[in-house]
């Protein structure tokens, strides 16, 4: 999500409480944007669906510090939101009425299914008139558009800028090469004793004869896996001589005698093979990168126009949160 589109986020919050509910909340001051006084009640409305997920996670220590973190984020915003509409207001921008009507109008339908006359119902309830969340809506719309303008007009990048990146960081794309293995162990002294070799033989002839690997590793073998047909996942660190016989198999491939290492008679067979290395530059790799190049210059082009806005306009944050 671009910062711009989360600058929304508080709008879509409020409307779900229309949907959900009112709770009530002390209204102690929190903070002075300009002219405008910041208070818990509009914070906890803010914050009150990340919070009710809270509760149902966390208790206690845990989730009083969880509470108290969700309201600084959401006070943070909400203070980043007046700062950006007082800019808006000093350049004397507008907000087009057919793209503000379009967006109340979708609003309308997400909160009551078209419905205006339920719709200023919800808003009733909440104390609120349809002329108010008019008015609100306008000031979120005036934000995204101007804090859109700021960080997100000219955000290009190119081709080349890929490519660098991509030639810079591809030391730590690169991975180890790995194997996908199913085994069937045989220990020495295990269920099988005294009759290990006998064992092995007989699972020799029926990989011979087709019986499937993960047919004989159920009913013979005595490792990790046994029960899932001797699958024991990915390997990409494995002892030497397990590693000198895995090595020079290609992917589907099963041993044809038993590797014998340490306490026990190893039948192995290579699911699929992964080369590691580093990775080409496909389109989507391409895009991918394009994409995290755009959020980095989002993020620092956003952080500076917050700092221009705190030295431009008066906030006062009252202690607590």
């Amino acid at each position: 999500m671009t910062i711009w589109r989360g600058l929304l986020l508080g709008l879509t919050l409020v409307v779900t409480t229309l949907v959900r509910g009112q709770v009530e909340y002390g209204d102690s001051l929190l903070a002075v944007v300009g002219d405008k006084v910041i208070t818990a009640h509009e914070i906890m409305e803010m914050a009150q669906p990340e919070e009710m997920q809270l509760r149902r996670t966390y208790s206690g220590e845990k989730l009083l510090d969880q509470l108290v973190a969700v309201r600084k984020k959401a006070l943070n915003a909400m203070i980043e939101r007046e700062l950006i509409y007082l800019e808006f207001q000093k350049l004397q921008a507008k907000v087009p009425t057919a793209y503000l009507q379009d967006r109340l109008n979708q609003v309308i339908t997400n909160a009551a299914g078209g419905n205006i006359a339920k719709f200023e119902e919800q808003l009733h309830a909440q104390g609120m008139t349809i002329t108010e969340f008019r008015d609100r809506l306008h000031k979120d719309i005036a934000v995204e558009l101007l804090t859109r303008d700021r960080i997100s007009r000219g955000n290009i990048v190119t081709d080349h800028d890929v490519e660098k990146h991509f030639e810079a960081q591809k030391s730590s794309m690169t991975t180890p090469a790995r194997h996908h293995l199913a085994i069937i162990q045989i220990l020495k002294n295990g269920r099988h004793a005294g009759r290990v070799e006998e064992v092995c033989r007989e699972i020799k002839t029926q990989l011979a004869a087709g019986t499937a690997f993960a047919e004989l590793a159920g009913k013979y073998s005595e490792g990790p896996g046994a029960d899932q047909g001797g699958d024991q996942g990915w390997f990409t660190d494995m002892n030497q001589k397990l590693a000198e016989v895995v090595k020079a198999m290609a992917a589907g491939q099963a041993t044809s005698e038993p590797v014998e290492i340490g306490s026990s008679y190893y039948f192995i067979h290579v699911l699929a093979v992964d080369a590691g290395g580093t990775p080409a530059l496909t389109d989507e790799l391409r895009e991918q990168i394009r994409r995290q190049l755009e959020k980095q210059e989002e993020d620092r082009r956003y952080a500076e126009f917050i700092r221009e806005l705190y030295m431009k306009y008066p906030v006062r944050r009252m202690e607590g949160l």
